[in-house]
């Protein structure tokens, strides 16, 4: 264990030495970037660098003395690297942007900048390798090779084109029929950061079609002959000098500096026993060639780039010398950086659930992050860099996240493959009996769900009168009582069982929030468009905003969505103090961090939404909800059904007494608060009613569809009328709850007639 320990010290510091040295000598020139951003004074943007190595490197496991991790290059851990590649290609591209491409100093994040090639170099050198890998474990590994290969890579290709050029039209962008089929077929790359898509199709096809002769020899050598023709051919065509369009296939030395290290990769498959055998017995001679070799050709590669470079290009003059001389520094700094870091991975090995992760959406993540870079910093005119940069990462993984799941759904189609049926085991470590104590409905808490999410529809357009104030006090029972609903499925005796049940709640809550504010940009957008609304995005998408987004989950498009972004924080939070096992002791606290909201919405100043965060609200009455599961059968056990129901009767007339004497609807309720845990225990009390009703159907399936777009069709009425600007008619609100409750009782309708033919069949 010391062993391990101090092995992954040491192999840590030679990262830091590879990766930071460079990086040093720029804070040792300026120093630091520092950004203001809402109180947060003086960041270093080298924290990104950090957390970008300590994703790397966190649970890192280190090797004995004269061992070797034998799964250094298996796929779970390649595509781990993948994914650390992906948000390093993104940092890099965003160190482009600050710096203007160097032009601008920015303290130490200018190291990025020309970054980008290793991490691309790692991309293509994993692809090879693991072409070749599979070319000869699995038999008739060609066979269906390209719809399958082709379909993985080209789905979500052109969804994430498709979504950059939509998303330039309602910016304002025009663009001639010609130009707009070119874009969107992908002959022309509105997103120049999608040529690596393109290229890396090209080596697919290619590779397909010479590895099906017989000769694999032959093959591998036409393999290098062409990857070798393709960067002549791309440096020959230079740069598009009059492009103003888009991005044109194979014309830039991205297309050429780092593909050679596809066919590399294809080598290390093809000799890699010979070549491990060697690398074992002489690790230590090839980790410091490796790391000599990196420092020198990065050094050179520094210096030609800046002296002479690959732009040394003008109308009559190609500049092909300084190509080559450039070219000639950066192709060795590129392998001897990417065969040092893979020597690295054999005594220190990657792998950790944030890389697992990373190494899942890596593909969407890299087409996607360029949409984000573009518009925060042209479009919306987000200046701080540090918050820019952490926009653009939160931005790119939530969307990429959304487009992951798409784009397998229409893989499986287009490869040929079935989604499975069945729900598999949970694997939670739960019993039988907790399995089925799960499952067991309550039947008239989801006809409650239907009640409730008519109050928030009806608080976001609440009727006049004072029956209407009246009916909106009642409303605010409505939020509370889904988050303690929330708490109270979400419950579990066992710690393991819990976790599970949390995590499963968090990425379901994480994609319906990104989707869901995602939803209401492009809405947005296509109001501007239309012209029914006024106010541009860029007003409302300011740091400002964003901060808020990130640490009170005001959507700046759409108030409504701050619960489910909150409801995820707790979630994590909840998971958080499981781990921890101190989950039972804070909940003990939920009373007294309400007690803490109310006290300063009463007495605090400032926008309200800053008290109405997760720490006060959200987690409190999760826990509340948390606590009525594990105390419900002593509770109903002891207070009679006619006695609840008499308090609860109570409370409510307590509601309008409050109402009455404080003539201000906008501040919490007292009553509110415990009149919520009072109708959850009475719904508790008579479980069974509303069993097997179209109420409690729609309750169960269609109310979370009713939350997220019932604001929409509010939005259609406010811009299209503006006589209902200052208050919404009945009809109106009627209308704003029933038209998203039909359009989803119809969608889970199809859906569950589709689950019963495939089921029947």
């Amino acid at each position: 264990m010391k062993c391990n320990r101090l092995a992954v010290k040491l192999m840590g510091l030679v990262l830091g030495i590879l990766f930071l040295c460079p990086m040093i000598c720029y804070a040792a020139a300026d120093g630091y970037t520092k950004v203001t951003v809402r109180g947060m004074d003086d960041i270093p943007l080298g924290i990104f660098l950090v957390l970008l190595l300590a994703v790397l490197i966190w649970g890192g496991k280190g090797s004995k003395k004269q061992e070797f991790h034998e799964d250094a290059f298996s796929l779970r851990i390649t595509k781990g690297i993948q994914g650390f590649c992906a948000v390093g290609i993104m940092l890099h591209h965003m160190a482009q942007t600050i710096s203007n491409y160097g032009n601008i100093d920015k303290g130490i994040i200018n190291y990025m900048n020309d970054m980008g090639v290793f991490f691309v170099g790692i991309f293509f050198f994993c692809s090879g390798y693991g072409l070749y890998t599979s070319l000869m474990c699995k038999p008739d590994y060609l066979k269906g090779f390209l719809r399958k290969r082709l379909s993985a890579i080209l789905v979500p290709f052109y969804t994430g084109n498709t979504i950059f050029v939509l998303t330039a039209m309602l910016f304002g962008a025009r663009f001639k029929t010609g130009e707009l089929v070119s874009l969107l077929t992908g002959w022309m790359l509105l997103n120049t950061q999608l040529w690596y898509i393109v290229e890396i199709f090209i080596l697919y096809v290619v590779f397909c079609l010479l590895f099906r002769l017989k000769r694999k020899g032959l093959s591998y050598i036409l393999m290098g002959v062409f990857v070798a023709v393709l960067m002549g051919g791309s440096l020959l065509l230079g740069h598009d000098l009059n492009n103003v369009s888009g991005g044109t296939w194979l014309r830039g030395e991205w297309w050429y500096n780092g593909v050679f290290l596809f066919f590399i990769g294809i080598t290390f498959a093809r000799y890699y026993q010979s070549l491990m055998r060697n690398i074992r017995k002489y690790y230590s001679v090839w980790l410091l060639l490796g790391l000599a070799g990196s420092g020198v050709f990065y050094s050179l590669t520094e210096h030609m780039l800046q002296t002479k470079g690959y732009w040394m290009e003008w109308e009559g003059y190609p500049g092909y010398l300084e190509k080559v001389q450039t070219l000639a520094c950066q192709v060795p700094m590129i392998l001897f950086m990417v065969v040092t870091f893979f020597l690295i991975t054999m005594k220190l090995q990657f792998g950790n659930r944030i890389l697992d992760f990373l190494g899942k959406i890596s593909l969407e993540l890299y087409i996607i992050h360029n949409l984000f870079i573009i518009n925060l910093r042209n479009q919306i005119q987000i200046k701080n860099d540090f918050m820019f940069i952490l926009s653009v990462y939160v931005l790119s993984i939530s969307m990429a996240v959304l487009l992951y799941a798409f784009d397998r759904k229409l893989i499986s189609f287009f490869s040929g493959g079935k989604s499975s049926g069945g729900k598999p085991d949970r694997g939670d470590g739960s019993s039988q009996t907790e399995k089925s104590a799960e499952n067991k409905r309550e039947h008239l808490i989801d006809c409650m769900r239907l009640v409730m999410a008519f109050l928030v529809v009806f608080i976001h357009a609440p009727f006049g009168g004072k029956a209407g104030e009246l009916l909106f006090c009642f409303g605010k029972a409505a939020v509370p009582f889904f988050i303690v609903v929330s708490g109270y499925f979400c419950y579990a005796d066992r710690p393991e069982v819990f976790g599970a049940r949390l995590k499963k709640q968090a990425g379901r809550l994480f994609m319906l929030c990104a989707g869901a504010n995602f939803l209401y940009v492009y809405l947005y957008l296509i109001g501007s468009r239309q012209g029914w609304i006024t106010v541009s995005l860029s007003k409302l998408v300011t740091e400002k905003s964003l901060s808020d987004l990130y640490l009170y989950n005001q959507s700046p498009v759409a108030d409504h969505l701050w619960f489910l972004g909150s409801l995820f924080y707790a979630l994590v939070l909840m998971l958080v103090l499981v781990k921890l096992k101190i989950d039972k002791i804070i909940m003990a606290l939920a009373p007294i961090l309400l007690g803490i909201y109310l006290f300063l919405s009463y007495t605090g100043s400032g926008e309200a939404f800053r008290y109405r965060n997760v720490l006060l609200v959200t987690l409190p009455y999760f826990m509340m909800g948390c606590l009525i599961r594990k105390y419900k059968d002593v509770i109903l056990a002891r207070v009679r059904p006619a006695v609840l129901n008499v308090v609860t009767l109570i409370f409510a007339a307590l509601v309008i007494v409050e109402f009455l004497l404080r003539q201000n609807i906008r501040v919490p309720y007292l009553s509110i608060e415990v009149l919520v845990y009072l109708i959850v225990m009475v719904c508790l009390c008579y479980s069974q009613v509303g069993k097997n009703t179209v109420i409690e159907w729609l309750g169960s399936k269609c109310t979370l569809f009713v939350y997220i777009v019932h604001m929409s069709v509010l939005w259609t009425f406010w811009y299209l009328f503006t006589d209902f600007c200052r208050r919404y008619p009945a009809w109106v609100t009627v209308l704003a709850f029933s038209i998203p409750l039909v359009a989803a009782a119809a969608m889970k309708g199809m859906k569950t007639k589709k689950s019963i033919k495939v089921r029947t069949e």
